[in-house]
């Protein structure tokens, strides 16, 4: 047989990124690749969009970022930009483009309504610019949590004893008041957050069941039951952070909280600290810094150039800090493994007290066991440029728990009176937003919502985005699982918003379900070609042709031996079958003859 591979395409240079191209080819066989590129490349395209601070309430201003791109041979005169909420536009900014530029542009928008931290309103924010010849990218989405006033329990040495008159400061000061800050000059804005101050003593399961996050400082450690109740927490999606300083005591933190990974301290603590306190009075003192290498996870990603983030990363001072015990984690991965087959096998005697979930949370329980086992492992998030960690993570169900081995009070470091403020910020609010929902997210072949049991009979309908030629259409509950269901949304490649609703004769029509939001890659938008001659020097096969657009095809293809053998050996079976019954009839008649001979 002859076979004949032609494959077309513009050869855009993102499609083609690949350091084993020519293997891959070639595992097609005899192949030509024909370019067919259009003339014209230009392209303004909105290449990111999304809300600065990740969560929104009506009390304060909403900050939107966004990044517009343009590529071609001429600049764009008088491009706008409008930023539109829930369908309405409510700012522009007009754009000059030059090719080769990345123009960020920023939006504020305040929010009439807000929903509570059990029910989270979500807004609908687009980006829009004038449309070009590739309408598609010119528009991207953001689905908005918008919550007022956010719970968030402050635990410390002082709690609700707290008295500034007498210096009697807890650790998590700083912290709360750079969440919640105090405006005497604007009463009428409240800040997000909603500040419950207590002591790992007197804290309590009704403390935590609205909130979203548990900030732990320069605490003593807390009892068995106490760790119980946080891991609990964790588990069913809570977040919480960690940090040393004033009380805080290595030793009896491992020993109640870490308890050979039982509990909810992401890893457990050598005795000796790293560094020690000044003497007072004192001018110099051994100090050491963050090493700004280590800061590559995203959740430090403030959106600034690089040479200002490693001054940034480098600029805090530091004096002391609790030293991890990396050793712990050599037979981590075994006693994991052990707590996670268990934890599958009582999984419907898990317990749940939170009032809020995140619905799109994926459970342990779609895991494998040693899936498991590997999101759990604990992760260093960034080190001091003493190799020692400065924040690790562990996951903990479907929550994390991120412990900050300093201080967050300016006795151990001076990380929250400079620009260090930035830091401790990005890492509150990150683990404020992992709370919620992702809701924008890329364009992907299948998407699964949840649906609770007792709404698995209800009429769903599903809102594809405006531009789709789906438009809305009833949608069916499948079965996921044991006690598990779901509207699984097949093709979700078009871009920008989709809802899903059910209908509820109570309510007098429809009820929201969820609110998602989608965008193509960003980087799909910028329409360089690669050239056939580029391509040919990369992937030099033989088998392998390079075409342009106008070069004449070759019909001669590579031949395959053997490739239809199954056929003759088919009818090579059916042959000897029917010889075999040949054979056979024939012995028959040869019986029945030698019978009426003998009778």
């Amino acid at each position: 047989q002859t076979k004949r591979v032609i494959m077309l395409g513009d050869l855009q240079s993102h499609g083609w990124q690949d350091n084993n191209l020519e293997e891959t080819l070639a595992t097609l066989g005899n192949l030509q690749i024909v370019a067919v590129q259009p003339a014209e490349t230009d392209n303004s395209w909105i290449s990111d969009f999304y809300l600065r601070d990740g969560i929104a309430d009506a009390e304060s201003t909403a900050h939107f970022i966004g990044t517009v791109r343009h590529e071609g041979a001429e600049p764009r005169s008088n491009v706008t930009v409008s930023l539109i909420i829930d369908d309405q536009v409510v700012a522009e900014q007009i754009l000059q483009l030059q090719p080769g530029q990345a123009t960020t542009v920023n939006f504020e928008h305040q929010f009439v309504t807000a929903g509570s931290s059990r029910e989270p309103e979500f807004a609908r924010a687009e980006l829009t610019l004038d449309a070009d010849r590739l309408p598609m990218d010119d528009r991207r989405v953001c689905v908005v949590p918008v919550i007022a006033r956010v719970p968030i329990v402050f635990i410390d040495q002082y709690g609700r004893d707290e008295d500034l008159e007498r210096g009697r400061i807890g650790e998590s000061f700083m912290l709360r008041h750079l969440l919640s800050p105090i405006l005497e000059e604007d009463v009428e804005h409240k800040s997000l957050i909603d500040v419950l101050h207590r002591t790992i003593e007197d804290f309590t399961i009704e403390d935590l069941q609205d909130a979203r996050c548990v900030i732990i400082a320069g605490s003593v450690a807390p009892n068995v039951a106490d760790v119980v109740t946080l891991r609990e927490y964790a588990e069913q999606g809570g977040q919480i952070l960690i940090a040393a300083g004033a009380l805080f005591e290595a030793t009896s933190w491992t020993t109640s909280a870490w308890d050979e990974g039982n509990g909810f301290l992401p890893i457990a603590l050598s005795p000796e600290p790293v560094g020690s306190l000044p003497p007072a009075n004192t001018q110099q003192w051994p100090t050491f810094n963050l090493n700004p290498e280590t800061f590559e996870d995203p959740i430090y990603n403030l959106q600034i150039p690089e040479e200002e983030f490693n001054d940034l990363i480098s600029a805090p001072i530091f004096y002391k800090a609790i030293a991890a015990d990396m050793t712990t984690l050599d037979d981590f991965d075994e006693k994991e493994l052990s707590r996670v087959q268990t934890l599958l096998e009582q999984n419907d005697q898990q317990p749940r007290w939170l009032n809020w979930t995140n619905p799109l949370g994926r459970h342990y329980s779609e895991f494998t066991p040693e899936q498991i086992v590997a999101r759990n492992r604990p992760r260093v998030l960034g080190q001091y440029d003493n190799k020692h960690p400065f924040l690790v993570e562990r996951r903990i169900g479907q929550g994390h728990v991120q412990l900050l081995t300093s201080g967050v009070f300016p006795e151990w470091n001076d990380l929250s009176v400079d620009t260090g403020v930035l830091l401790l910020d990005r890492i509150v609010r990150n683990s404020l937003v992992r709370s919620l929902p992702e809701r924008t997210m890329d364009t992907q072949k299948e998407m699964v919502i949840p649906v609770s049991t007792r709404h698995q009979h209800a009429d769903h309908k599903l809102t594809w985005p405006i531009n789709s030629s789906q438009g809305s259409e009833a949608v069916a509950v499948e079965v996921l699982g044991a006690q598990k269901y779901g509207v699984v949304i097949r093709g979700a490649t078009d871009r920008g918003f989709y809802s899903l609703t059910r209908t509820e004769e109570d309510a007098g029509g429809e009820v929201p379900v969820m609110l998602l939001g989608f965008n193509g890659d960003g980087e799909e938008s910028h329409l360089a070609l690669q050239q056939t001659s580029e391509l040919e020097a990369i992937a030099s096969d033989d088998r392998i042709r390079w075409l342009n657009s106008g070069e004449t095809l070759s019909l001669e293809g590579e031949t395959y031996l053997g490739s239809g053998t199954w056929r003759w050996l088919m009818y090579l079976l059916l042959l000897m079958l029917f010889v075999e019954m040949a054979v056979l009839a024939s012995k028959k008649q040869e019986a029945t003859e030698a019978g009426g001979v003998t009778a």
